[in-house]
């Protein structure tokens, strides 16, 4: 009934073989419950989050380099590439590629934090596993991250 408005068919009469529920199927659902076919709350959740994506790449460049001007620099370019300004204008992948992106940025910074720390807990690298099972229930092929980890 309800769960077909909205989206939530089965799996095989959707004819998809992808699991994404955190930036398709409830952000979708929850915004054609609340808003039905506006897309303005859609797109000022995605400028928030290109915008949190823009600060967290100056934390993390920050972290790296200890350089504000390269910090600043890479954090600016990112707002204004076109490639990253794209996921603005596509409201139906952009916003998944956002929030993609937002989880690995925030698992990385989390991860760097812990290894900066003197007395490692487990809780900071509990907290940097879950944060990466929260990126993979969106965006399976950004499961770059513990490559990035394990190279650094």
């Amino acid at each position: 009934g309800l769960f077909y408005l909205v989206g939530f068919h089965p799996f095989p009469e959707r004819q998809i073989a992808f699991f994404r529920p955190l930036f398709r199927d409830l952000l979708y659902h929850f915004s054609y419950s609340l808003f039905y076919l506006n897309h303005y709350p859609l797109r000022i959740l995605s400028f928030i989050l290109h915008l949190t994506n823009a600060y967290l790449i100056f934390k993390l460049m920050k972290k790296l380099f200890k350089n504000n001007f390269q910090s600043y620099f890479t954090a600016f370019f990112y707002t204004i590439t076109a490639s990253n300004v794209a996921t603005l204008y596509y409201l139906a992948g952009g916003i998944q590629v956002l929030g993609a992106l937002m989880f690995i940025l925030l698992t990385l910074l989390n991860y760097i934090h812990f290894l900066e720390k003197k007395n490692k807990t487990a809780i900071l690298h509990g907290y940097s596993i879950f944060l990466f099972y929260f990126k993979m229930l969106h965006k399976f092929n950004k499961s770059i991250c513990p490559v990035i980890v394990i190279l650094s």
